[in-house]
Order: structure tokens, then C-alpha cells, then sequence
């Protein structure tokens, strides 16, 4: 990766948490496609200092806009991801991989003692064995394949760094575990972090920019937002029924069937939200029998990575985090790309598996996301404004 200069980071971080910014005007700058940039004619880049620290304050709970509160939540969170990067490493004789990483912690973690009740509590289980092999074999063949044409993706770093980050969490969240997808969501934000990283510890003035920024503790951050994206978007992700809370009540009503939340959410798209904002158009997807799914699954799970450019999918996530941090608005983008794209594409198709304009929609990326940031100020309860 070609890192930006220190002054540069140390500059973006200053104004970042300077007089001249709050969070509103943040909001406000990534919402207008400009992030952290004066002169909106300026054209919106990838390659934005100080993106990162903008994206943590932005997804935090409490967002507050003071580098020594942020930087207390972060410890916290990096405490939560080495601990549970050690649980998930361990294997049950209390040994961990010769090759595995912790952040903070310069020499590799040591054996430790683990006391097995094997009649009880075997941890060798020949279906769990299985499954982590699975899993793991998974991420590595989708962290090897992580945005072919960006080449920071190609080193053994950041795909070790990916692959650490994604187990864990399938670990921790078992009723999701992973799915294929989840490593496209994560490496923007692997990316993001690692280009505003700085290495080693600064001079005293500046020991807390160096905490915060520390390269050391890219994964860890990096694991963090994730976890704070997925909160909104792991639902998405949901493949199978969850598992009752309660016991069903003896002569009680049917229960209603489960419906994926990713399919009830792509119905709406292109069902009664589009219906209410472009009842033409949506007639015209129903006359062809367009199936919602065919396109929402991968916009929804993916927050659009795959529809456009490198460059243009990064600004539209600073307008995503900064609208709407829960990502709730997200399907409302996928109606406003819909009618957007409407007059290039979707009037003159002639048969229903003609789909090339769900694909095609780097075409008009700057509308794209320009319309993300008419949705959340301009929209009504039902639908948002053309």
C-alpha cells in the first residue's frame, strides 16, 4: 500500500478533531460526495486522508467528536477483539498457530493450560471439527479472491488480516457464522483503516494520534467497525431459521412461515416502495416478472461494492455511515438506483432475463450516490423523493 505521509494523516487528524469540524459538517461533507473537502468541485477520490477516523466516529454509538473519549472506546474494543482473537485461535490442547498475529502483543501468545472434563465437554467433536475446517477453508478461498483489481488485497498481510478478522466472527456469532459476501463488506474497511495507519509511537505530543491511528491495531479496528456494519446488515445474512425462544403454546394459532429477512427485504424494494415512488416503472418490472432478488441480494449484503468502481463505492459508504449509521436507509438506495437507472435501461428491455441494468450501474455512479443523499432528509413515510 502506498501510505500517505505522516503530515498528511497528522494534518487530516488535527482538522478532524479541530474547531472547524463537528459532526454535522462531516455529515454534511460526506453526504455531498466530498468528504473532508473544501472546494466541492473537486473530484471525489478513494484515496481520502482521515476517511477512517471519520467512518469511527460516524458508525461509534455515542459519535462523540473528542479524540480522547473515541480513543477510550477504541482500547475497550481492542481489548474485546484480542480476547476473543485468543478464544477462537486456541486449539484445545491450549496451543495457538505459529503464524498468528496479536495486535498489541509483540511476541506470539504461549501454550496455555487448558484442564478437559472429555466425558462432559469434548472439545474434539468430529461435526465441530468439520464445520471450523469448512469455514475456514471458506474465508481463505474468498479473502485469496478479495477485489481482484485492487492490489492491496493481493498481499499475505491484509489477507491474513481478513481471514483472522472474518473467523472470528463467524465464531461469535454461530447463528450466522460466515457467509460468502461478508469479506467484501469487510476489506473497505480494512483498507480504509490501514491507509490511515501510523506505524511505531510518535513523539509524546503526539502519543494519543499514534494510539489512535495505530498500525499495530488496524485488525482490531477494523473487526470493530465491521461488527458495527453488521448490526445493520447481518440480518441480511440470516440463512436459516433461528431457533425458538419459547415453547410453541399447545392448540395455539399456526405459526407464521420463516421468510429470509434478505427476501422480505427484496420484495419490499421492488415491491411496495417502488410501487409508491415509481408506480410505472414498477409496473414494467412486474409485467417482465423481474424477480426482486435477482439483483437486491447482492446491493443489500454487499452495500453495492459490486456495482461500482473502487473509488465510487468508497464514496458512497461515507454518505451511507453518514446518513444513516444503522444502514436501515440502504434499501431506499436501492429504489432511488432503480429509478435512476430507469431511462437508460429498464423501458427497453425485451425479455425478463435481461438483466444487464442491474449490472451496469457504474455507469451513472455519481448519480448513485448523489441520490443517497437526497434519501434521509427528503423522505417521507412512504417513500423517498425523486
Amino acid at each position: 500500500m502506498d501510505y500517505p505521509t505522516e503530515a498528511r494523516i497528522t494534518n487530516a487528524y488535527r482538522e478532524i478533531f479541530g474547531p472547524e469540524w463537528t459532526i454535522q459538517k462531516l455529515a454534511h461533507s460526506a453526504i455531498q460526495g466530498h468528504l473532508l473537502q473544501k472546494a466541492v468541485h473537486d473530484t471525489p477520490n478513494a484515496e481520502v486522508a482521515g476517511r477512517s477516523i471519520v467512518w469511527k466516529l460516524m458508525l461509534a454509538a455515542d459519535s462523540p467528536l473528542d479524540a480522547s473519549t473515541g480513543l477510550r472506546e477504541l482500547k475497550r474494543l481492542r481489548s474485546e477483539y484480542v480476547r476473543l482473537l485468543k478464544d477462537s485461535m486456541r486449539a484445545p490442547d491450549g496451543t495457538f498457530p505459529e503464524s498468528l498475529i496479536v495486535p498489541g502483543e509483540p511476541e506470539p501468545p504461549r501454550r496455555t493450560t487448558v484442564n478437559l472434563d472429555l466425558a462432559h465437554n469434548n472439545p474434539l467433536s468430529l461435526d465441530e471439527s468439520v464445520c471450523e475446517a469448512t469455514i475456514t477453508t471458506t474465508i481463505q478461498k474468498d479473502v485469496e479472491r478479495t477485489f481482484p483489481d485492487v492490489e492491496y488485497f493481493r498481499s499475505a498481510r491484509a489477507q491474513r488480516m481478513l481471514a483472522d478478522i472474518l473467523f472470528v466472527y463467524s465464531r461469535a456469532h454461530e447463528g450466522i457464522s460466515y457467509r460468502q459476501g461478508m469479506h467484501e463488506l469487510l476489506a473497505p474497511v480494512l483498507w480504509a483503516l490501514d491507509y490511515d495507519s501510523l506505524d511505531g509511537k510518535g513523539h509524546a505530543q503526539d502519543a494519543e494520534m499514534f494510539d489512535f491511528l495505530s498500525r499495530d491495531y488496524v485488525p482490531a479496528d477494523a473487526w470493530a467497525i465491521f461488527s458495527r456494519i453488521m448490526e445493520g446488515v447481518g440480518s441480511w445474512y440470516e440463512w436459516r431459521e433461528p431457533k425458538p425462544t419459547v415453547a410453541p403454546v399447545t392448540g395455539g394459532p399456526p405459526s407464521t412461515p420463516w421468510v429470509a429477512p434478505i427476501n422480505e427485504t427484496c420484495s419490499k424494494i421492488g415491491g411496495e416502495y417502488l410501487a409508491a415512488c415509481d408506480p410505472a416503472l414498477s409496473a414494467r418490472m412486474n409485467e417482465l416478472e423481474v424477480d426482486p432478488m435477482m439483483y437486491g441480494i447482492r446491493w443489500l449484503r454487499l452495500l453495492f461494492t459490486r456495482e461500482f468502481p473502487w473509488r465510487d463505492a468508497l464514496v458512497l459508504w461515507d454518505a451511507l455511515f453518514a446518513a444513516d449509521p444503522s444502514l436501515q436507509v440502504v434499501p431506499w438506495v436501492g429504489v432511488a438506483m432503480l429509478i435512476r437507472i430507469r431511462n437508460l435501461s429498464i423501458f427497453t428491455i425485451r425479455h425478463r432475463y435481461t438483466l444487464s441494468f442491474t449490472r451496469n450501474t457504474h455507469t451513472c455512479s455519481a448519480s448513485a450516490y448523489a441520490a443517497c443523499k437526497s434519501i434521509p432528509f427528503n423522505r417521507s413515510d412512504d417513500c423517498p423523493s425523486k
